[in-house]
């Protein structure tokens, strides 16, 4: 386990958790205008690519076994959470951003293919699945690319490949729904965690502990533009193709670099229950709204005038549910549930 990442996973999940709690809670607080907790999706595609690379230079993984281990990690749960979405609607609720849908929209969400609609790309039924689909885009060409035996080859394969999709998209304008899709300058984050897993591997210990002085400043750069971002994020998100890169990719480079020289010099932070916080990371990532949405309309019946204290108590509380159900789902289901599909434990014991 590499510590650092793990818990840095944590807070990414709670970034955007923190981020739907100020969603959720608009019309209760009249909150708007706070949108950092956005950047946990940029840390996530980072770390992506880095474990990447990591796990199949650790393991000398061939491109379907990496293939069918990402299946394997990310299919199970999502598919658990879409149809239990749909039951839910199927029961008189209505889940956030499901108004309606067709047996077309269930079977593009599980297969992870983004819906054309009007010319216009659809969210899938759970609607954070949209990363999903960025994800299994990645994992795919990566399984494609480290066909390439050479490493670093395949990464550069992947890198010029990645570019040349955004070019294409934001520079010649192809007008196709599902190509300005992926041309975005976000799967480019995913290339960042790529080159940080080929130097993870092969920088040599004296190079990390070299390293190390600038590791706190590179890390409080990348919080502080974070943090600072909701000054411009509207207009730069909006306006320029790789705004996103630039107010929160950059700086969650900066955060992922100093969390890897820290650990590669010895300086990791082992809580134990952040630890398992990472590791339920993707369970509290894909159970959040299915918790809030229905703890926000409780709230507003129940809670008082909308002070200070009220929005804070109601905060932690949130952030208290979603952390507990998504750390039961990983325990109870997504952990034994993997184990079981991996072959590591019988039906009866998982």
């Amino acid at each position: 386990m590499i510590y650092n990442i793990q818990i840095l996973r944590a807070i990414a999940a709670y970034l955007v958790v923190f981020h739907h709690i100020i969603f959720f809670s608009k019309d209760l607080y009249y909150i708007k205008g706070i949108n950092f907790g956005m950047s946990g999706v940029d840390i996530f595609f980072i770390i992506s690519g880095f474990i990447m690379v990591y796990t199949v230079e650790k393991r000398n993984q061939s491109a379907l076994d990496f293939f069918q281990n990402r299946i394997l990690r990310i299919v199970p749960l999502y598919w658990l959470v879409t149809i239990f979405t749909l039951a839910l609607t199927l029961a008189g609720f209505a889940p956030f951003g499901l108004a309606h849908w067709n047996a077309l929209d269930l079977v593009t969400s599980l297969l992870f293919i983004p819906r054309v609609h009007d010319g216009m790309i659809q969210e899938p039924i759970v609607f954070v699945g949209w990363t999903l689909n960025y994800e299994m885009f990645f994992y795919f060409w990566f399984a494609v690319f480290i066909l390439f035996r050479n490493r670093i080859v395949s990464v550069l394969c992947l890198t010029f490949f990645f570019v040349a999709l955004n070019i294409s998209g934001n520079v010649f304008k192809l007008q196709n729904a599902i190509v300005g899709y992926y041309a975005t300058p976000l799967i480019l984050e995913f290339i960042i965690g790529c080159f940080f897993g080929l130097a993870y591997s092969r920088l040599p210990d004296r190079a990390w502990e070299k390293l190390r002085p600038i590791a706190l400043p590179l890390a409080l750069i990348g919080i502080s533009a974070i943090a600072l971002s909701d000054v411009s994020v509207g207009n730069m998100m909006s306006q320029i193709p790789a705004g996103r890169l630039v107010i929160f990719g950059i700086p969650a480079a900066m955060i992922v670099a100093a969390a890897l020289i820290l650990e590669r010099s010895d300086a990791r932070l082992e809580e134990p229950f952040l630890l398992l916080q990472g590791a339920a990371s993707y369970a509290i990532y894909l159970v959040h709204p299915l918790v809030l949405q229905p703890f926000f309309k409780a709230a507003a019946k129940v809670m008082p005038a909308a002070g200070p204290l009220s929005m804070s108590l109601t905060v932690l509380a949130a952030f208290a549910a979603v952390c507990m159900a998504g750390t039961l789902m990983h325990l109870f289901i997504e952990r034994p549930l993997a184990n079981f599909l991996s072959g590591r434990t019988p039906l009866k014991a998982a």
